[in-house]
């Protein structure tokens, strides 16, 4: 059986609160990730997530 798995994905800094970033959809099968999906979809994700960071930073560095 093949099934859509969502995993999200958080981040904390130091006691502070969690924060969720977003959701990574991978397959599966049988309840099984797909592990090869899983690192696509993780360097996906986190590949969009540097270019966000890196465009506040531009933007910040713009600012008076």
């Amino acid at each position: 059986m093949t099934l859509t798995i969502e995993l999200p994905v958080t981040v904390r800094v130091g006691d502070g609160p969690e924060a969720e970033l977003g959701v990574i959809t991978v397959p599966g099968r049988d309840g099984v990730v797909d592990l090869a999906a899983l690192r696509v979809e993780l360097a996906r994700f986190y590949r969009a997530l540097a270019d966000e960071i890196e465009t506040l930073e531009e933007v910040d560095d713009a600012a008076p």
